[in-house]
């Protein structure tokens, strides 16, 4: 699984829908390329590599309680397996980043609601025009 777009700070592109999706190592991507999440919990929740996902590839994300878990560095909600994590909140400087994503020590992984910039957005951005 790759990694997902992050911005200039290193927030996580995110949004919760989850109608336009397409797939990257199981996690659903919208077409932009932002990482789709859900907060809640639900009985058809499948697991791809520690992370909790919807039955339909979101990320199940929750706002951290209590002493996180980790996996690969980032922090899970240890009741119910959602990535713990914040919206569209600025990271502070001192924050640390796992593999380009920034985490705050106590509030989960930063995400952000904002649209990446056009040249970021897919893979398949201006890859094919290289093949003529």
């Amino acid at each position: 699984m790759s990694l997902p777009l992050v911005d200039s700070s290193g927030r996580i592109y995110a949004i919760n829908d989850v109608n336009s999706a397409s797939y990257n190592g199981g996690i659903a991507y919208n077409a932009l390329g932002q990482m789709v999440t859900v907060l809640f919990t639900a009985a058809d929740d499948v697991w791809n590599g520690g992370w909790r996902l919807s039955a339909k590839g979101a990320v199940v994300i929750a706002a951290q309680s209590g002493q996180p878990v980790y996996n690969g560095g980032l922090p899970f909600n240890p009741a119910n397996g959602a990535m713990a994590a914040q919206l569209d909140v600025t990271p502070l400087a001192s924050d640390p980043y796992v593999g380009g994503i920034r985490v705050g020590p106590l509030g989960g992984v930063y995400l952000t609601s904002a649209s990446p910039p056009s040249n970021l957005r897919g893979f398949s951005a201006g890859f094919s025009s290289g093949f003529k």
